[in-house]
C-alpha cells in the first residue's frame, strides 16, 4: 500500500473502494514486513483516517478505519502522539458514546483507546466525556469487552495518581498533584 492509495482513500466517496483500501491497509499493518512498517507515513495515514471518521456514515468503514488506527498504535512505535495530535481521540470518544448497538465498533474503539491510555492517558481525560463514555460502555458492552475499559480506566487513574516529579532546580515540599483535582 502506497501513499497514493491513502490519498485515493481520502478522495473517493465509494464505500466499496474505501473498504477495499482500508482492508488492505489493515492487512499490511498486521502482516507487513519491517520495511513496510518503517516506511509507512504515519502522519498521512492518521490524517486520512481521521478525515474519514469525520465524514463517513458507513459502520463498516468506521470499523475498518478505527481498526487501522489501533493497528498503527500497536505496530508503529511512538505513533501515539501523532494519533492524538491528529484529533483521533475526540472522534473515538464520540463514536464510543454511540456504539452501544455495535459491539464490533466498540471493540475497535476500545483497543485504540487502550493504546492511547498507555502512552498518553491525559488525551482521554481532556476530552469531555471520555471517562464517562468508557464507563457507560461497560454497562452495554458484551462481557468479553469489559476488560478493555477496565484497563483504560486503570491506565488513566495510574497516571493521575502518580505524583509529578519536581523539575531540576526546584525543590518544592508540595510534590503531590493537587492541581489535578
Amino acid at each position: 500500500m502506497s501513499n497514493q492509495s491513502l490519498a485515493s482513500l481520502e478522495s473517493t466517496d465509494n464505500a466499496k473502494v474505501q473498504a477495499d483500501i482500508l482492508d488492505e491497509l489493515c492487512t499490511m499493518l498486521c502482516i507487513g514486513m519491517e520495511d513496510y512498517i518503517r516506511g509507512f507515513d504515519v502522519d498521512l495515514g492518521i490524517q486520512v483516517l481521521v478525515k474519514l471518521l469525520k465524514k463517513t456514515p458507513h459502520d463498516n468503514i468506521l470499523i475498518l478505519s478505527i481498526r487501522a488506527i489501533a493497528l498503527i498504535l500497536e505496530m508503529i512505535p511512538r505513533s501515539c502522539n501523532r494519533v492524538v495530535a491528529a484529533g483521533a481521540t475526540p472522534m473515538l470518544i464520540k463514536y464510543l458514546a454511540t456504539s452501544e448497538h455495535n459491539p464490533d465498533l466498540a471493540e475497535e474503539i476500545l483497543k485504540s483507546l487502550e493504546k492511547i491510555s498507555i502512552d498518553d492517558p491525559e488525551a482521554i481525560l481532556v476530552h469531555h466525556g471520555g471517562v464517562q463514555a468508557i464507563i457507560a460502555c461497560t454497562e452495554v458492552a458484551p462481557q468479553r469487552l469489559h476488560k478493555l475499559p477496565a484497563g483504560i480506566l486503570s491506565n488513566i487513574t495510574r497516571k493521575v495518581s502518580q505524583p509529578s516529579k519536581p523539575s531540576k532546580g526546584k525543590h518544592s515540599s508540595k510534590s503531590k498533584r493537587s492541581d489535578v483535582f
